[in-house]
């Protein structure tokens, strides 16, 4: 399997992964209370990519997730996502991994309260691993720090602008 690897990468595969780990670990939903469909949706035209199921009646990735998670559910759990190499979130440029992110933050994904995320790498990491990830949140905006960037993301009635 070959992966699509962004050498202009600034957040590295170390801190997606940990990103990963700690939704998988903190049981976070990364599609809140949408239906994963809906949600990748939401950023992917799933209907234009290709499936990776063998079978000729799924042919696009619309129809391959959907056998897979709706009808079946026969993919290893709700975490599939960050591994899928159709969205190659673990090497696709900075710009779509942080897209990613603030859709999965977005309070339509979410009906009581957003989930609270507080990790932050310690002090004592080799210069490779020393990106962190902080997320700061407020009633209407919320402050996003992944490596060196830093996103303020306002939202007014389901619109939501990004400043970085």
């Amino acid at each position: 399997m070959s992966h699509l690897v962004n050498v202009d990468a600034s957040i590295s595969e170390v801190t997606r992964r940990k990103i990963f780990d700690y939704l998988t670990i903190s049981r976070i939903s990364w599609s809140g209370w949408r239906e994963e469909l809906d949600f990748l949706a939401s950023l992917y035209d799933l209907r234009k990519m290709p499936s990776t199921d063998y079978r000729s009646q799924y042919p696009t990735a619309y129809e391959d997730i959907h056998k897979h998670r709706v009808m079946n559910d026969d993919w290893g759990g709700h975490y599939w996502v960050f591994t899928d190499s159709r969205f190659n979130l673990l090497w696709c440029p900075d710009e779509h991994f942080l897209k990613f992110l603030c859709e999965m933050l977005h309070p339509t994904s979410w009906v009581d309260s957003r989930p609270k995320f507080s990790w932050e790498e310690p002090e004592t990491q080799e210069p490779e691993t020393k990106e962190v990830f902080k997320l700061q949140v407020a009633l209407n905006s919320w402050l996003l720090m992944v490596g060196r960037f830093t996103l303020t993301v306002t939202f007014q009635k389901s619109r939501y602008s990004l400043s970085v």
